[in-house]
């Protein structure tokens, strides 16, 4: 297989686009896409009119990119809400295309949905692409969608807020005076306060070497080792609450460990833990469809860039940018860093730095267990912490902290009891948004919405601005490592700007980012173990951190939550210290169990 080197697409522009005047409300784009050969002949002979060709295109489209982000799973149904179809497509799309694709098993659904409450929600029906279809090699195809002119197709918006002016730290927070405008601040032309050119990404995508050969083989390689033994099964999984992916009934729900394998008992097949996902299937049938779908998420992705169909927007969900690069798996990320001569600067253990600094900015520090998970969060060494704390494994330990950012406030187990025994100012406050939100996984989306605050509105256009090749991926940067003392001095600068303590893995190096702020120490005793130096090079574990995904459709919120402090609690507040000194050490966490919070909001 010859090797090629992706070119620039045609879509990509170095002029400016004018920016569309309020009141026009929307015009007609095309829109490119890759598609098994066989789903394409399968809609061609349907014989529908144009413009119901291009909605059924759109569906299955639809359907491929959300099972690839699914754990690039195309064999579950994906839920798809009667009034998001209507929406998205007609009012009549049942009559209109989508009978017609389910009659010729084009398209195929679960046929289960549930009218939901407050108190039991339910759920839409399910919707997946016929297997058949899948096993063919990916082609083009276009479809003409309608495009809202104020979503500005050509540009990514942002919100910036930090200005970086050079690399002698010659920097400035403050905003133009032409940034209540959507006009361009930046010397290019190509980045203002509001948005900047998806241009920049597509260049930058174009620029790299797309080794089909090496990728191919690593992917086959990957495909040869899938066996049972890379998955947890029934009793193997310690995780006690999740989201499951049920193969046999066609659902996605949450529920817990114990009635999971119970259902599954019933039904003959296997509670099965893939990394962060979780599945009921028959484990034999599971690893040939991840065989399978492995295979299709290659061949999916490289028929993208062989193709020059390059996309770059917003999540809805999270406000994070997504490209052709964020959600490659790790193989082939490293092939193309390594053939382009690329780094990739993360923030270890992101999410949670985040949650200490918001912690932080509340003057939540005063409290002794926040201290130390200040202190864990912002050097990088949490889920190491942690796990000597509570006696457990790393891995073990990261799982405490994803049910502790998952799970419903009123969810109770005894990891989450054991960490909020060590940490319960840190669980008050989580709960306590949670509650005030009344919505328990806007915790997780509110920390990727400030994650890609930082990433994304402020550190990619100033990175951009000093024409330096750049992608985001989610917490970490992807830049040329020829670059990297420039990329570093930017973070350094906007992180002391935000006064925001972290450490960066840069390729198993650690660099330690401090404020001038004296870090408090261990409330276990001295100094954590696992201290790092600034500007000290240590080798740390490669692995990637696990990320918060959240399904879910849009929404609207302005976090406004009133929070009080030791000095300004109501009247029926109690602390921990008073339990202490009232009711002695030993009953003081039981008794402490029985508040109702902690610090929190109210």
């Amino acid at each position: 297989m010859k090797n090629k080197k992706i070119g620039k697409p045609a879509t990509t522009t170095n002029s400016i686009m004018p920016i569309e005047p309020a009141g026009v409300i929307n015009k007609k784009i095309q829109v490119y896409r890759v598609i098994p050969e066989k789903l394409k002949i399968a809609i061609d002979e349907l014989g529908l009119s144009k413009i119901m060709k291009n909605k059924a295109l759109k569906l299955v489209c639809l359907l491929i990119q959300k099972g690839m982000q699914n754990n690039h799973d195309l064999s579950g149904y994906i839920s798809l809400a009667v009034n998001y179809l209507q929406k998205t497509f007609t009012p009549y799309y049942h009559t209109d295309f989508f009978n017609l694709l389910k009659s010729k098993k084009i398209i195929e659904s679960n046929e289960k949905y549930k009218q939901g409450s407050k108190a039991f929600p339910g759920y839409s029906k399910g919707y997946r692409i016929n297997e058949h279809l899948l096993n063919s090699e990916f082609v083009s195809t276009s479809y003409q969608d309608d495009k809202f002119r104020n979503e500005q197709e050509s540009y990514i918006n942002i919100n910036r807020r930090y200005f970086y002016k050079n690399l002698n730290n010659n920097h400035t927070n403050v905003i133009p005076t032409n940034s209540i405008t959507n006009h361009f601040s930046s010397i290019n032309m190509h980045i203002s306060t509001k948005l900047f050119e998806k241009s920049l990404i597509f260049e930058d995508l174009s620029s790299l070497f797309y080794d089909e050969e090496k990728i191919w083989k690593a992917t086959e390689a990957k495909i040869a080792n899938i066996s049972t033994k890379l998955f947890k099964a029934d009793n193997e999984i310690t995780q006690n609450y999740f989201e499951v992916i049920n193969h046999i009934n066609g659902l996605t729900y949450k529920t817990t460990k114990k009635k999971a394998i119970a259902w599954s008992e019933d039904n003959g097949v296997t509670l099965i833990q893939d990394g962060k996902f979780f599945y009921i299937d028959d484990l034999d049938r599971y690893v040939l469809l991840k065989k399978r779908n492995l295979l299709l998420n290659y061949k999916w992705y490289i028929a993208k860039l062989k193709k020059n169909i390059f996309y770059a927007n917003r999540n809805i969900t999270n406000n994070r940018l997504d490209h052709n690069l964020t959600s490659l798996n790790k193989d082939t990320m490293k092939i193309i860093k390594k053939d382009n001569d690329l780094i990739e600067i993360d923030m270890k253990n992101c999410q949670f730095a985040i949650h200490a600094y918001w912690m932080k900015q509340k003057d939540f520090c005063l409290h002794e267990d926040v201290q130390t998970y200040y202190q864990m969060c912002s050097r990088g060494i949490l889920y190491e912490e942690l796990a000597k704390i509570m006696n457990v494994t790393r891995e073990e330990a990261k799982q405490v902290m994803m049910e502790v950012a998952f799970t419903s406030e009123d969810y109770r187990s005894p990891a989450k009891k054991l960490f909020k025994g060590l940490f319960p100012n840190v669980v008050a406050h989580i709960d306590g948004f949670k509650k005030e939100k009344k919505n328990s996984s806007l915790f997780s989306v509110e920390l990727q919405e400030l994650e890609s605050e930082i990433f994304v509105d402020n550190l990619y256009p100033n990175i951009k601005e000093l024409g330096l090749f750049c992608l985001t991926k989610h917490d970490s940067l992807i830049v040329r490592r020829a670059d990297e003392d420039k990329v570093v001095e930017v973070i350094r600068a906007y992180f002391k700007y935000l006064d925001l303590e972290c450490v960066l893995d840069i390729e198993g190096r650690a660099i330690q980012i401090r404020s001038d702020d004296i870090v408090p120490e261990n409330r276990y005793g001295g100094v954590l173990d696992t201290q790092i130096q600034d500007e000290t090079e240590i080798v740390i574990e490669d692995e990637p951190e696990a990320e918060l995904n959240v399904e879910q459709e849009e929404y609207e919120y302005q976090f406004e939550a009133k929070y009080f402090t030791v000095e300004d609690k109501p009247e029926w507040w109690q602390s921990l210290e008073y339990f202490k000194e009232n009711y002695g050490e030993d009953s003081a966490s039981e008794l402490y169990e029985g508040q109702t919070r902690f610090i929190g909001i109210f």
